[in-house]
């Protein structure tokens, strides 16, 4: 399982540079539209374009966060009681086991 979070935190890490990369390069796509009496560029507020490298970034940081959740998870369920289990004697007198 050690091999499960050492490959979640990379991901995480890589997920989140490559996010941090790409987020500061410009992106530009085509776009066709007439506007005959307009010499302005038309941006809508708050309207924010992804490149691929965006995508592939968050995808990636994504699945490094599903993969820690899993292995806490995995390690929290896997860990052993801290009290004896009950004996035959307890379960049949109906008493709690301490």
């Amino acid at each position: 399982m050690r091999f499960v979070l050492i490959l979640a935190i990379g991901a995480v890490i890589v997920g989140t540079i490559t996010v941090a990369t790409a987020s500061t390069q410009t992106f530009s796509f085509g776009w066709t539209a007439y506007a005959p009496l307009s010499d302005t560029t038309f941006s809508p507020p708050g309207a924010r374009f992804l490149s691929p490298s965006a995508v592939a970034g968050f995808l990636v940081l994504a699945a490094g966060l599903v993969a820690l959740a899993f292995w806490g998870g995995f390690a929290v369920g896997s860990r052993r009681p801290t009290t004896a289990p009950a004996t035959k004697e307890e379960m049949t007198s109906g008493e709690a086991p301490n």
